[in-house]
Parts: structure tokens; sequence; C-alpha cells
């Protein structure tokens, strides 16, 4: 991906599969990203009675736990090298998105099987966030980019701008092909489009949001409806590979671009999820 540093990944060393290292392996092999495979220890006061002194304490917490990176790592059989980091801290959550905002950073990556903090995960990420599921993925599946092409403020027009370039990058990166889905709210295009004829109208919309991101028609997939519902839909007709989406904080705390919240998606799409701010 362009100006990709590093990707740091949020690893739970008590899970037995590790889909976002693997994830985050597979893309640096094609754009050579660095990886760091990041984790926390923490001991409490009745812990720590087992060492001579608290700056012990943390220092063997910390080695064993960079041993269980190491040692989980090492079964993947990865191809790509891996960086370790072992933190002192009882909120893993803070201390994985306080890493994050290191210029290096470009990218978190994180296993679904966090999806109880997904909330948190969202509002205090500071970079792109690719959530990784454990399902079995299709091979030659697309890369879907969720957008609103109606919407013409500045903060729409740049939240557009962020999911197109991370999808098509990534796309470019995984040899995927990229489409774009994008839903129209089914009550204001009832009251636009009475008394004309849907299919020409939606045919002409369609032409027109591919010329303006320059791809081929077919590839962009437009749906009058409720936006969780033709996101949720399209990815699994498409049998996306990654879903991106866009996500802003100065309208409302976890509310995409597209009218459509992750979490809401999340219960019932079990793929892969990019969210970009």
């Amino acid at each position: 991906m362009v100006n990709c540093l590093s990707y740091l990944i949020a690893i739970n060393t008590t899970a037995p599969d590790q889909p976002a290292l693997e994830r985050a392996a597979a893309l640096a092999m094609e754009n050579g990203a660095s990886l760091t495979a990041f984790a926390c220890c923490y001991l409490d006061r009745k812990e720590m009675l087992h060492y001579n002194s608290r700056q012990d304490a943390k220092y063997e917490a910390r080695s064993e736990l960079e041993q269980r990176l190491r040692h989980q790592v090492a079964k993947l059989g990865l191809a790509a090298d891996v960086n370790y980091e072992a933190a002192w801290n009882e909120d893993f959550l803070k201390a994985a998105c306080q890493r994050a905002q290191h210029p290096d950073v470009c990218m978190m990556f994180l296993d679904r099987s966090y999806q109880e903090d997904l909330p948190r995960w969202l509002e205090s990420s500071p970079c792109p966030l690719y959530l990784a599921s454990s399902e079995v993925r299709v091979p030659d599946g697309p890369i879907l980019a969720a957008i609103d092409p109606r919407s013409r403020d500045e903060l729409h027009d740049g939240l557009n701008h962020n999911v197109l370039a991370t999808a098509s990058n990534l796309a470019e990166d995984l040899h995927r092909e990229l489409s774009l889905v994008c839903a129209l709210d089914e009550k204001e295009s009832i009251a636009t489009h009475l008394g004309f004829d849907y299919l020409s109208e939606l045919t002409a919309e369609q032409s027109a949001i591919a010329q303006r991101f320059a791809l081929d028609p077919s590839r962009v997939h437009l749906q009058i409806g409720r936006p969780c519902t033709v996101i949720y839909q399209r990815a699994l007709q498409l049998e996306a590979a990654v879903l991106v989406m866009g996500t802003s904080r100065e309208k409302s705390l976890y509310n995409t671009l597209v009218g459509c919240k992750v979490e809401r998606l999340m219960e019932h799409y079990n793929g892969d999820l990019l969210v970009v701010t």
C-alpha cells in the first residue's frame, strides 16, 4: 500500500488461531511492510509477591510474554519477519491504541474475537483497523468498498476518498478486483424518482458513479434500501475478501459515512472488515 510503513497486530496469546497475524503477514509479503506483534501483561500486588521487586516482576512477565508470542508465531510458519513487543499495561486496548499512534504504524490488525470491546476499539484506534475473521475466505473474492456517492460535504468527500484509496491499494496488493457498493436511501429515492423508471434511473446513476471513480460500471453495485442490509447482502453475494467502510467520529461516535453502524453490521456479517477514518 502507498506510504505503508508498519502493521501493528494486537495479539491475544490465549487464542489458538491468529487470523489477524496471518492477514497482516500475507499483505506484508506483497508490499514490504514490517510487522509488529503486540501483547500486554500485568500482575496484581498478590502476584508480585513471588518476585524480589516490582522491576523483576515486570521484566520476567514481559520476557515470558515475548516467548509466548515467538512460540505462537513460529507455529504459524509465516514467511514474513515479525517484530515483538510485550508491554506492561493492565488495559490491553489502551496500550495497543497508544502504540498505534506512532507515526510508523499505518494499520492495526485485530482478531474479531475481541468483538465484545468493538465499540472501544473503533473509538480509540488512531489508524485504519482491520478486523480479521476466522471464517474460511474465498480465494478470489473482491475487495468491496462501501461509499456514499450522493453526499457532497467535505467530511463525506474525505471519507469516500480514504475508503476508496485504502480499498484500491488493498486490491492491488492482494491482486484482487475492486468493487463498490452504494446504498441509496429508500425514502429519499422513492420521493425523488416517483413516477420515473427505476431501472433506467439506477443505471444512469450507476454509470455516473463508475465514471466519477474511474471504474467499470459492472463493478459498481447500486441498490435502493437500508445501507446495512444492502452492504451485507452484496458482500455475501460477491463473497468479498475484505469489506472496507469509513467511520466518522465527528458526526456520531461509530456512525459510518454510509449510515450503517459497524457494530450492527457485524452482528450478521462474519467476513473481514477494514474500518477507515
